[in-house]
């Protein structure tokens, strides 16, 4: 063999491991397949405060009553007796069962003569105090669970909650369980020396604490008594109990990079990196930003894939995402405001300015939307309230606008008793 044979041989082979190599680049890059989303559309403020339920519906409260919204075909269903004076306007956390059968939310102050105020009160509860309440959609109760100045630090699984917060005895973490179809008593309890948050799984609890350096300390424990620390310096950002699956983020020199982390095998592997602080969870998807755009990765077929938004509009908006739907439907934040993202998606009649009047009896209801508040503020009189809040729907209706889904917000008038 001359060396001119010789030297054709080592390059053919040096290519073709030059060509294997870039073809397992482009193999691995062209792995991260992309979702086109056609649709975004901007939503009442009413949805800042919302969760999921079933069959493409989102569940929020109006102030009145609680609803679900399904994004698909733009209806609305009342899940909740619809009363002016019900408590629901001091919402500022929701959270549902997987099949949407119990609503679990966070009232800060349930207000003088509403409905939620006089549950406590019946109860012997302190009603000036902040509380957890599950909501039974089906037998239309509502329950407190537990006195909660935080509307943070809440995991419903399956049809339990499980709440961490201070536990007024010894002022420790106390992370108690309660049964959704019974919330009255706790069905079981653990102390923790100290957390910032939690998740639970399939055989115990994620804690995360904050360290000295950047991130968490990332903790697993089964009593609280006896901990085991899993990661340092790391964010816990969600759990996914059908894999028993732990996702981490860790920043390191690849940029803020995602870990997925088997809890049974102690498995770890690598996800993305450079990705965003926001990550959310539908079923076995979790969306979360990456390289500045939107991205989802299915912890069951390992499948990382990109969320390309293709209305113009819209196109280079960075937006945060805030609540995971569907595999291709979410709730986006940019500033301010909220919007819906998806294919076939419709979102609500939007409102910017409304000044109209209705005639019940001998009185006029004046029907004025405020804009600083994106709030009705309607005065009904007292001794007609029924008769003129169905009057004010039934205005609202014949204007295109759906009261369901509108921040109502009714004051009652109580002429004054003269007497001549």
């Amino acid at each position: 063999m001359n060396q001119r044979t010789l030297r054709l041989i080592v390059f053919g082979f040096g290519g073709l491991v030059l060509i294997l190599g870039l073809l397992t680049i482009f193999t691995r890059q062209s792995s991260t397949k992309s979702i086109s989303i056609n649709t975004v559309g901007t939503l009442p403020t009413l949805f800042t405060v919302s969760a999921p339920g079933t069959n493409n519906t989102i569940i929020t409260s109006n102030g009145r009553a609680f609803v679900s919204y399904n994004y698909t075909n733009g209806q609305a269903a009342v899940l909740s007796p619809d009363t002016i004076n019900s408590g629901l306007d001091g919402v500022d956390s929701i959270l549902t069962s997987d099949d949407a059968h119990y609503i679990v939310f966070h009232q800060t102050l349930a207000g003088f003569g509403t409905t939620l105020k006089g549950i406590l009160q019946n109860a012997g509860l302190d009603s000036d105090k902040g509380y957890w309440w599950v909501y039974d959609t089906q037998s239309k109760v509502f329950t407190p669970i537990k006195q909660s100045i935080s509307n943070t630090n809440a995991s419903v699984s399956g049809d339990s909650v499980s709440i961490i917060d201070a536990d007024p005895n010894t002022s420790n973490p106390k992370l108690t369980t309660y049964e959704l179809n019974n919330p009255s008593s706790a069905s079981s309890s653990i102390a923790v020396t100290s957390s910032d948050g939690f998740f639970r799984t399939k055989n115990g609890y994620i804690l995360t604490r904050f360290s000295e350096g950047n991130g968490s300390d990332i903790l697993f424990t089964k009593d609280g008594v006896v901990s085991k620390k899993l990661f340092t310096n790391a964010d816990a950002v969600a759990y996914i109990s059908s894999t028993d699956t732990l996702f981490y983020t860790l920043a390191d020199g690849k940029g803020n990079t995602l870990y997925a982390y088997d809890m049974g095998t102690a498995e770890q592997t690598e996800v993305a990196s450079d990705t965003g602080g926001s990550f959310v969870q539908h079923g076995n998807v979790l969306l979360f930003t990456l390289n500045s755009n939107l991205a989802t990765y299915d912890t069951t077929t390992k499948k990382l894939q990109q969320l390309k938004i293709t209305d113009k509009k819209y196109a280079d908006t960075a937006f945060t995402p805030t609540q995971a739907l569907a595999d291709d439907v979410a709730i986006l934040q940019e500033g301010d405001s909220m919007y819906l993202a998806g294919n076939g998606t419709k979102v609500p009649q939007a409102v910017s300015s409304y000044d109209e009047s209705v005639t019940v009896g001998t009185n006029q209801v004046e029907i004025s939307y405020n804009e600083d508040e994106d709030a009705f503020l309607i005065t009904l009189d007292a001794t007609n309230t029924e008769a003129e809040k169905e009057a004010v729907y039934q205005k609202l209706r014949d204007d295109g606008l759906n009261p369901d889904l509108l921040d109502i917000r009714f004051t009652v008038f109580t002429a004054p008793n003269v007497t001549l």
